[in-house]
């Protein structure tokens, strides 16, 4: 199962994943599991930023997914974002951006229990 989410849906153990919105769903269900009550002060560096980088490109790809958003650099020198890849482009806000790099790392970094669906949620769904 190449790609990095078939990596990180062979770890969490779902079964028979595809990249569709079903598989991602299923993925983010799986992953919300595993991270809720996880030891993350265990993990090493190296397994940190294998984890960071696949929850971050799952959240994005939610967010492209539910919201008909996409993965953009943000090249706007004023903007809080600027030099981050974003998701932007949402059919309720075409302005609107969010960080999935930042909401990975606050989840990673977050006391148990971790939220993964209402970070995802949140970021779909909140005020700019």
């Amino acid at each position: 199962m190449p790609g990095a989410l078939g990596e990180l849906a062979d770890f969490l153990g779902v079964p028979d994943y595809r990249f569709t919105r079903d598989g991602l769903e299923a993925l983010a269900q799986a992953l919300s599991i595993f991270l809720s009550n996880a030891d993350l002060g265990t993990i090493d560096d190296e397994q940190r930023i294998w984890l960071h980088t696949r929850i971050m490109y799952l959240i994005g790809e939610l967010l492209s997914e539910r919201h008909g958003a996409h993965w953009s650099l943000q090249s706007d020198p004023d903007s809080d974002f600027y030099g981050h890849y974003v998701v932007g482009g949402f059919r309720h806000d075409a302005d609107r951006l969010a960080d999935p790099a930042a909401a990975a790392y606050e989840l990673l970094n977050e006391e148990p229990p971790r939220d993964l669906l209402g970070a995802i949620e949140r970021l779909g769904t909140a005020p700019r």
